[in-house]
Order: C-alpha cells, then structure tokens, then sequence
C-alpha cells in the first residue's frame, strides 16, 4: 500500500546527500502534515491521518498558518470563528514581511493564501497569482494533493486553483 511508504517519507538515501540532514523542516511542516493526513485518511488509516491533522493544526508561524487552517477543518470541534482571527493575524505578519523581508515573493505568496482563507477572495487569488513563488500546473495540469493514492478521490486545494476565465 502507497500509505506505507508515507512513513519512510524523510528517510535517509545514501545517495542523496541532503536527506541526510535538510529535510527536517519540510517534514515538520504544517503542509506536509496536512498532506500526509489526506494521505492516511484516503488509505482508511483515520488514527494516523488524525495524528497528522492535529500535528499540522498547531502550526502558528504566519506562513504554516494556511495549512494549519486546513488540517484543523479536518478535526472535531473545528472553529471558524477562531481560524478567522488566526488567518487575519497571519496575514498582517505576512503582508509586514513582505515589505522588510529578502524574501518578498515568499510572503506575497504567503499573504495570498492567507487572504483566500481569510475570505478575501478577489485580493487572495490576484495576490496569490501574481506571486513568482505560486505553484503552477505543468502542461495545464493542475496541482493536487494525494488523494489518489489509495484509490480515493483526487483531493483539489481550493487555493492552487486558477481562476476560471469568461
């Protein structure tokens, strides 16, 4: 089964010298969390994929703070209400360290996801496009989380969605 190599997920390869000391901070990431917890909860393994949610849930730097969001829509006793002022507070860091930061593009894109959580849709997805830091699709194929692993249905984020042109 593809879940179980999701638990080797930052295992060493000899051959490839940063598995062996810089993949620690992507593992512990609210994204990869949040992905591995959609990987689980497609494989029917719900103790892991809660064990994950929960893990990415607690994310508070401003720029896990989206994918935290996401996670804990995932679990029990989720509220909206709370995540809104979390993703408010996370968007005015983000916008902040996009004007001081070497790193701009980082928290454009930052910000941008943040303003689509935040319910700020039209100023989510223009900052968000706009954004050399966006993921974008190869050959026209959109980005996807894992669902499909485990014969689930493929699981779309909302936010790596292009906007729909008239």
């Amino acid at each position: 089964m593809p879940y179980r190599e999701a638990g080797h997920l930052g295992a060493p390869v000899p051959e490839i010298s940063f598995t062996h000391d810089g993949l620690e901070p992507i593992l512990k990431s609210a994204r990869t969390n949040d992905l591995l917890g959609a990987t689980y909860a497609s494989c029917g393994k719900s103790e892991e994929a809660i064990s994950k949610f929960q893990l990415a849930a607690s994310a508070s730097a401003p720029d896990q703070v989206r994918w935290a969001w996401l996670a804990a829509q995932k679990l029990p006793g989720f509220d909206e209400r709370q995540w809104q002022e979390h993703l408010r507070s996370a968007l005015l860091q983000a916008e902040s360290r996009s004007e001081t930061s070497a790193y701009p593009s980082w928290w454009d894109y930052t910000a941008g996801a943040l303003s689509v959580g935040a319910r700020k849709q039209a100023t989510g997805r223009a900052e968000f496009s706009e954004s050399p830091a966006a993921p974008r699709s190869h050959a026209g194929v959109p980005l996807y989380a894992p669902g499909p692993l485990c014969g689930g249905a493929i699981m779309k984020s909302p936010a790596l969605e292009q906007p729909t042109k008239k």
